[in-house]
């Protein structure tokens, strides 16, 4: 049973008398996988994250809630938890926060099945604001293909950077004509509560 979305190969065998395996046809199937275009906005959709893997670890959260909407009422948002009884933080730079060992508790990532074929340009567009609470360090976002990061991390740059952005992530070089796995994965110390001047 495969429950990861993705492409898989199907061997269809036939046995007699449970001997002489004869391999009959050989098929690729796609499981959970979307089509392009895809547009997935959150508005108004409880079932919107369905189309994503969601990967929380201990302290690490993916939600969904109007405050995380740039316009509507519905947005994906990633943050963690951390309080007096939580393992510890250790603060990172943008060259570390996704260091395997690095604050493992509070990372979280979403995951999509794309299928890029044939796609010969391949944009990714997205809305992001980023929000922190004491320490930009705090809060970190980036891009993975099929496990590989594309382009740097994203970081909270000052206290006033509750402005959304527009991002556009060129991905034809590492994704397009095929099938990938498409991911978001954050590294966050604080809960999307902690909602001050700065975050």
């Amino acid at each position: 049973t495969y429950t990861a979305p993705g492409g898989y190969d199907v061997d269809l065998t036939v046995t007699k008398d449970g001997v002489n395996d004869q391999l009959v046809k050989t098929k690729a199937v796609k499981v959970g996988v979307k089509n392009l275009p895809v547009l997935i906005d959150f508005e108004g959709a409880p079932t919107a994250l369905d189309d994503f893997w969601v990967r929380e670890n201990y302290k690490g959260n993916v939600g969904m809630d109007a405050i995380a909407a740039k316009d509507g009422n519905g947005g994906l948002y990633m943050d963690g938890y951390f309080n007096s009884t939580s393992p510890r933080f250790n603060t990172p730079t943008t060259a570390n926060a996704f260091d395997s060992l690095r604050n493992q508790f509070y990372k979280s990532k979403v995951e999509l099945c794309i299928d890029a074929r044939p796609a010969a340009d391949l944009l990714l567009e997205f809305d992001l604001r980023q929000l922190y609470f004491a320490n930009g360090n705090y809060s970190n976002l980036r891009i993975l293909v099929d496990g590989q990061q594309v382009g740097g991390n994203y970081q909270v740059a000052s206290d006033a950077a509750e402005t959304w952005q527009r991002i556009s992530v060129d991905l034809t070089a590492v994704a397009a004509n095929r099938v990938f796995t498409l991911a978001f994965e954050g590294s966050h110390k604080y809960t999307k509560d902690y909602r001050s001047t700065d975050g």
